[in-house]
């Protein structure tokens, strides 16, 4: 469900030519305010930072020049990229608060309209350039200068939720898309439905399952089309979230729905057929459960190499399954991979789910006696400050 984000000018000829960097003819051709920033935005992504310096001087002279329309957002742009740039080559964020003051005056005048595209574009070039820094510092600051305004603070309040979310901090992104959704009255369906679905997202990974289940059908039920991928991810999450509850039959009701609206290799089924599997296994339901593995592998293994990275969570979790399987064959090898798939949690964002391994690996010890060995035993300890 996270969003992607294109790579500025890839579609674009290169304008540079071995060492010699942009030039000049390149510049001067580039007779519009977009072409120049994907020019300086390509110098950047080469580290050749002065030569996209050379190229953003084009763009403030077109901008200003008097026979262009200076419009506030590209003065914003334009200022935002620089900074980001002059962050990546000092690593550190020089006259941090004059720059968030002068992009909040920028902001000031744009339409609503306008201020959420702006706001967007600033969450993608942060993403791209793997730094929220400056985007915090504005957005901070925007919400002080901007109160009363409750469509813009609808829209600051939910891209500081998703810029939380990108990184992780899933507390921060919380408390932001509540603070969202306090201005929810002045939000389109559509923006509304998506910060409901990652309010959702939050509570889901926070615990919160009640409160996540009643964000995600609450947004479900804006969207408009029930079976884009969007909406058919979004449904995963519910039939996880009803799992998470142990209301087993309305997370299998979901699942279920969800496999018969998409094709056989439709990648979007691998994020609940892991899940899947692991119900009907603890559930004593080995014929489902197996079947519903073997799907999930088919699927792993066509996988490209990076669209694997991706899937790295899902893998932890179909290696957890096939331990679920081995058990009753070998169950010493079923539990060092078992052990192996619980210290891959603890470095993921799956370490809600390292008590539930844990759990089942002292069952079966309950079950077998002693099958592992004495540094198995120890990593097993190991893993107690994870649960407690």
């Amino acid at each position: 469900m996270s969003m992607t984000s294109e790579r500025w000018g890839a579609s674009n000829p290169s304008p540079f030519d071995g060492r010699c960097g942009i030039t000049s003819s390149r510049i001067a051709a580039a007779a519009d305010k977009r072409a120049l920033l994907q020019l300086a935005a390509q110098g950047a992504e080469r580290d050749d930072l002065s030569h996209a310096a050379k190229v953003m001087n084009a763009y403030f002279k077109l901008v200003k020049n008097s026979q262009a329309s200076t419009l506030p957002e590209d003065l914003f742009i334009g200022v935002y990229l620089l900074s980001l740039w002059q962050e990546r080559v000092q690593q550190q964020h020089p006259s941090l608060q004059r720059k968030a003051d002068f992009l909040c005056r920028c902001l000031e005048s744009l339409s609503a309209q306008v201020f959420a595209q702006v706001i967007e574009q600033i969450y993608q070039y942060s993403k791209q350039h793997q730094t929220f820094v400056l985007m915090f510092a504005v957005l901070d600051r925007a919400v002080e200068r901007f109160q009363g305004q409750r469509e813009k603070l609808f829209r600051l309040w939910a891209k500081n939720s998703s810029a939380w979310y990108y990184m992780k901090d899933y507390q921060k992104g919380y408390e932001s898309s509540l603070n969202a959704l306090q201005y929810c009255d002045h939000a389109d369906e559509t923006s509304l439905s998506h910060l409901l679905i990652r309010h959702g997202n939050l509570c889901l990974q926070l615990k919160k399952y009640k409160e996540a289940l009643f964000s995600y059908l609450k947004g479900y039920n804006l969207l408009d089309h029930k079976t884009n991928s969007f909406s058919l991810a979004c449904k995963v999450n519910i039939g996880r979230t009803y799992f998470k509850l142990y209301d087993y039959e309305n997370a299998r009701g979901h699942w279920e729905e969800v496999l018969a609206h998409t094709s056989a290799d439709d990648a979007i089924r691998i994020n609940l057929l892991t899940d899947f599997a692991f119900l009907e296994l603890t559930k004593g339901d080995y014929t489902r459960g197996r079947a519903l593995y073997y799907e999930t592998e088919r699927l792993l293994s066509r996988l490209t190499e990076s669209e694997r990275e991706a899937y790295a969570i899902e893998a932890i979790l179909h290696q957890r399954n096939g331990a679920l399987l081995l058990y009753p064959r070998d169950p010493r090898l079923a539990l060092k991979q078992m052990l192996e798939s619980a210290y891959k949690m603890i470095t993921s964002p799956l370490k809600d789910e390292i008590f539930e391994t844990v759990y089942l690996m002292v069952v079966f010890l309950a079950k077998y006696g002693n099958i592992c060995d004495e540094d198995d035993l120890r990593k097993l300890e190991n893993l107690r400050k994870y649960i407690d």
